[in-house]
């Protein structure tokens, strides 16, 4: 019944009320009725569906500072003996010099 009600009401317009015939509003039940579509609609539609779309963008949200942190290493550190680039600042060769080519990453494959 639970699957039926959100997979109704998920696919019909947004709302359970649509796939349920259209009460009159002299029924007894009338403003249960009511009560019940504006439930559906905020409790199912507003709340879990923003909370699954906020976990999809928090996790991508990780993905990318992660990548950015991995390409930050990459940028001052030698991938291969992993010595910083400040340690290149008074030496003849420089941290470019080092990575391209004493310590090309390519040259290992």
């Amino acid at each position: 019944c639970i699957v039926t009600v959100l997979n109704q009401g998920l696919r019909n317009g947004g709302g359970v009320g649509d796939v349920l015939r259209k009460p009159s509003k002299d029924e007894p039940l009338f403003a249960a009725r009511v009560v019940y579509d504006l439930l559906f609609y905020f409790i199912v539609i507003i709340i879990v569906l923003n909370l699954i779309f906020g976990v999809i963008i928090d996790t991508f949200a990780d993905l990318r500072s992660e990548k950015q942190k991995k390409e930050e290493i990459l940028k001052t550190t030698c991938f291969i003996c992993g010595l910083e680039r400040d340690k290149f600042d008074n030496k003849t060769v420089s941290f470019e010099e080092h990575i391209k080519s004493e310590h090309n990453m390519w040259h290992y494959l």
